[in-house]
C-alpha cells in the first residue's frame, strides 16, 4: 500500500480579513498530516494575499501557526516563485 510522504498546500492567501479561516485551515492541515502519518508539509506559494496584507496581526498569526506545526513534529517547507527565482525555505522546528 502506498503511503503519503508529504502534504502539499498552495494559495493560502492570509490577510487581515481571513485570519480565522486561515487558522481553521491550518489546523485542519495539521490534523490531516497527523492522521496520515506525514511529518513534512510543503507550502507551494502564495502564503500571503499580497505584501500590503502583511500586518502585524497577520504576521503574528503565521508565526503562531508555524510554531504549532513544530509542536506537532512537522517539518515545514515554503517555496515561492518570483521573477524566475526559486526560493525554498526549509524550517525544521523539531528540537
Amino acid at each position: 500500500m502506498k503511503r503519503a510522504v508529504l502534504l502539499l498546500a498552495n494559495d493560502l492567501h492570509i490577510d487581515k480579513e481571513n485570519i480565522e479561516d486561515f487558522v481553521l485551515n491550518w489546523d485542519e492541515m495539521l490534523e490531516q498530516a497527523t492522521v496520515n502519518n506525514v511529518d513534512r508539509i510543503v507550502i507551494g506559494g502564495d502564503l500571503f494575499t499580497n505584501r500590503s496584507s502583511q500586518t502585524l496581526d497577520v504576521l503574528m498569526t503565521v508565526k503562531t501557526c508555524i510554531e504549532k506545526a513544530g509542536d506537532h513534529g512537522m517539518k515545514l517547507f515554503i517555496a515561492t516563485l518570483h521573477v524566475s527565482l526559486m526560493l525554498a525555505i526549509s524550517i525544521s522546528l523539531r528540537s
